[in-house]
């Protein structure tokens, strides 16, 4: 755990909860209490929970007790494939933090780029509950005041987001997370909220389960970031806007700027190879049945949806 933290371990209906009582306000206990009959599958409708996202892995939930202004979010994590349950075993027979689950890595992420000073929602609370073969965890964040997610709020009213202080806002973050010799593989912009309250876009990182602090970023692990999040940029942005963010970015990396075509040209190229990839890969997923996914019969016609 990161040196400033202070922490407190209970076990309250079978769950082992690790509370954040140093980085700002403590949890509700009361309410750690209550999280499980909440966010249970087939729970029934309560005016204090809503159901954000759902997969068959992980469902997320934003949580408002008594009304509260300001609320926490819930991702209680399904435990079944055989991979994770084989992680949550060797725990208990390997050194401890030889081996994490997916919530682990992300509350372990999150209180590091807390102290890194990186901007990521307060991590407030990690439970684990195993009931035979079944292991189910809960991470617990504070809600960010004002936070949308940033594809839905340069859309939204009253008025949009004006885009160079958008794309500034990013390259910033970008350039913070490199010289943080942070790698995060899945950066894009559907892991990104931006503060709508705030005279100028104030953004945040989402999901951080595939992020990982590194002793030095190599060049590489950057361009893999820039394209990526590039990757993510239609419809939002054109062409245009991705050249003029890596200018931005640039500005603060002298090793990127210093080979600056020959470095955007590798990000748009990796870039290009991600979307055709990942094209390939919708495509195939879309002509199954899965959690995104469905097949149906009409009259004379199949429908994949």
């Amino acid at each position: 755990m990161n040196k400033g933290a202070e922490f407190h371990t209970f076990r309250e209906g079978g769950i082992l909860w690790t509370v954040n009582e140093h980085d700002g306000q403590p949890p509700q206990y009361v309410l750690l209490g209550r999280i499980e009959a909440l966010s249970a599958p087939g729970a029934s409708p309560s005016p204090e929970a809503t159901l954000v996202k759902q997969n068959m892995y992980r469902s997320v939930y934003l949580l408002r007790p008594n009304g509260a202004r300001e609320g926490i979010y819930v991702k209680r994590y399904h435990t079944r494939d055989w991979k994770t349950r084989l992680l949550s075993l060797c725990q208990m027979v390997l050194p401890s933090g030889a081996f994490s689950t997916q919530a682990q890595r992300e509350w372990q992420m999150m209180l590091e780029m807390r102290e890194r000073g990186l901007p990521v929602p307060l991590p407030l609370a990690l439970g684990q509950k195993k009931e035979g073969r079944e292991i189910t965890e809960y991470l617990v964040t504070q809600e960010i005041q004002g936070g949308r997610p940033l594809v839905g709020a340069y859309y939204g009213t009253p008025a949009p987001l004006d885009k160079e202080a958008l794309l500034k806002a990013l390259a910033l973050l970008t350039v913070k997370l490199h010289k943080s010799s942070i790698f995060l593989r899945d950066f894009q912009l559907g892991n990104i909220l931006v503060n709508t309250q705030s005279l100028r876009p104030e953004l945040y990182l989402l999901d951080l389960h595939s992020a990982r602090s590194v002793t030095t970023l190599k060049m590489q692990q950057k361009i893999w970031m820039l394209a990526k999040l590039l990757d993510s940029f239609e419809p939002l942005f054109d062409s245009e806007d991705q050249k003029r963010f890596l200018e931005l970015y640039a500005r603060g990396m002298p090793d990127f700027r210093n080979k600056f075509r020959v470095n955007a040209k590798k990000v748009m190229a990796l870039a290009s190879r991600i979307r055709r990839t990942h094209l390939r890969s919708r495509t195939r997923r879309c002509m199954r049945e899965s959690t995104s996914f469905a097949i149906e019969t009409h009259d004379s016609w199949k429908i994949y949806r």
